[in-house]
């Protein structure tokens, strides 16, 4: 209480350290402290992340989700109670028209996004992603890959954003059948990486573009070595 500031930040981060090192109990605690104490939402916006991926890593994939959907609308993100094809379809010609006569020149000069609860948003959604995927919830997982790139045309780029972009043409090439479109923003996830350094996102974009894209327009022997390469970057970045 003497020191706010300095006391959130340890706080917080022995959170996420307690998480990584799966010592539960000790997470509990420290979480419980943050939650009570925090002064305001974004004061425990980082607890609430780490909160998101401890339910994931213990199967409660379900919770993740729901605490993950709430978290985003406070974030200013809504998505609907009951997601459907209509919206999907929606989301998809709202994505499209945004991107209407952006060139590849035109996506890799997007600004860096510095509205930090955009930025909130854009690891929110990152981070229930796999569970919505996990759960088959395929209608949030298509409407959580477009929100990805919209959030990214309209307030910039972020780390996220390179994951978004080839998950976009995952949707292209599964949705609209468009192979070429579909490798091309798989591509551009690629060079985004390189542009912002986006270490901690390369490794899933890679796994995205050698799994599901390349092999349309490559031979599949060609994804191995990115894939080794993904796994080595994943297991150094956790």
């Amino acid at each position: 209480e003497k020191d706010y500031d300095l006391s959130l930040k340890l706080y917080s981060a022995a959170v996420e350290m307690a998480f990584c090192n799966g010592n539960f109990e000790e997470y509990e605690h420290l979480a419980e402290e943050v939650l009570l104490k925090g002064r305001c939402f974004r004061d425990k916006l980082r607890v609430y992340t780490a909160c998101v991926d401890m339910l994931g890593s213990r199967k409660r994939h379900e919770e993740a989700v729901a605490l993950g959907l709430q978290i985003l609308a406070d974030l200013g993100e809504t998505f609907p109670n009951r997601p459907n094809l209509i919206h999907i379809v929606v989301h998809l010609l709202k994505t499209k028209s945004m991107l209407r006569d952006m060139t590849d020149k035109d996506l890799m000069e997007l600004p860096r996004m510095t509205d930090e609860d955009k930025v909130a948003a854009m690891k929110m959604l990152k981070s229930i992603t796999t569970h919505v995927y996990i759960l088959h919830k395929m209608e949030y997982f298509a409407l959580i890959l477009f929100r990805m790139m919209q959030v990214s045309l309209k307030h910039g780029v972020s780390n996220v954003s390179p994951l978004g972009f080839a998950s976009y043409g995952v949707m292209l090439r599964g949705m609209a059948g468009d192979i070429k479109g579909g490798c091309r923003f798989g591509k551009l996830g690629l060079e985004l990486v390189d542009r912002l350094n986006a270490r901690e996102t390369e490794a899933q974009v890679l796994m995205v573009t050698n799994i599901f894209l390349n092999h349309w327009q490559k031979p599949l022997h060609d994804s191995i070595e990115p894939l080794l390469h993904g796994h080595k970057v994943g297991m150094e970045c956790g």
